[in-house]
């Protein structure tokens, strides 16, 4: 389930192409550092949405 609409959707299309990068870069912790921020900003915006 999508939550906020489109400008979250892009915004975790590009956390995801930067996690990818990492990997594919192979700087493994660069990639666990952008996946921390992701799941973190991804949990402030579920809470958020649920707020409303």
């Amino acid at each position: 389930m999508a939550l906020g609409g489109q400008d979250i959707l892009e915004r975790s299309a590009v956390e995801h192409e930067r996690i990818a990068e990492c990997l594919q870069r192979g700087e493994l912790d660069a990639a666990v550092a952008v996946l921390k921020e992701s799941w973190n900003s991804g949990m402030h915006r579920i809470l958020e949405h649920l707020k409303d």
